[in-house]
């Protein structure tokens, strides 16, 4: 089953040509590398990785701290960890692996990062942060207003409503309308019951009067 893409490396990092019969007009068929274990392929996972190894000048094999191999370049290098930047041993056997003709490559200074720990933090964290060391903002109305001239400004909120908001508002309009109509209904009452005597007296003398 093949989920990668089927684009071919440059480098040759993802595909390698094969020619199974020596004749002519032999078909050359392309077949995925694997990185780590057999299990992943280049032709199932763009993503397979290992560490890289180099040869030295010694003639032996050295794994690079942090630093690994893969199907594409780019995913490989986003996978990996800077701490050989940081290691000056580090980086002396890289130019002398090489071949380098500058001498001599400064390290970085660890102390100088906010990403830590360094041998852990992936490079492609770093990226996302845009290599960001240090955000300072400053905000300022008066400068923002004085640069666009703007008559008016506006903005809205919009929030959903949340269960605790809603009982509580409930319970105080509960509350509230409890409260109202103890004060109002007696209130009312006594009004009617005037009017009521009010109306009974005017019979009364109306009556006598006939």
């Amino acid at each position: 089953m093949y989920s990668s893409s089927a684009f071919i490396s440059a480098f040759g990092t993802n595909w390698s040509p094969r020619i199974r019969e020596v004749k002519n007009h032999a078909r050359i068929y392309m077949e995925p590398k694997q990185y780590n274990m057999p299990s992943c392929n280049c032709a199932t996972s763009a993503t397979c990785v290992e560490t890289m190894n180099l040869t030295i000048k010694s003639g032996s094999i050295w794994a690079v701290p942090g630093m690994f191999s893969g199907c594409v370049p780019l995913d490989s290098m986003l996978q990996s960890t800077l701490e050989c930047l940081y290691d000056q041993t580090c980086l002396d056997k890289i130019s002398d692996a090489l071949n380098s003709s500058k001498p001599y490559i400064p390290s970085l200074i660890a102390n100088r990062t906010r990403f830590h720990p360094i041998n852990i933090t992936k490079f492609d964290n770093i990226v996302k942060e845009f290599f960001i060391e240090n955000w300072i903002e400053s905000v300022s109305f008066e400068s923002y207003f004085n640069a666009c001239h703007t008559d008016k400004c506006t903005y809205t909120i919009s929030k959903r409503f949340k269960f605790g908001y809603i009982s509580s508002t409930v319970i105080a309009f509960y509350g509230g309308l409890s409260v109202g109509l103890t004060l109002v209904i007696p209130l009312v009452f006594k009004i009617g019951h005037k009017c009521l005597l009010n109306r009974n007296s005017r019979r009364v003398v109306s009556s006598n009067i006939s």
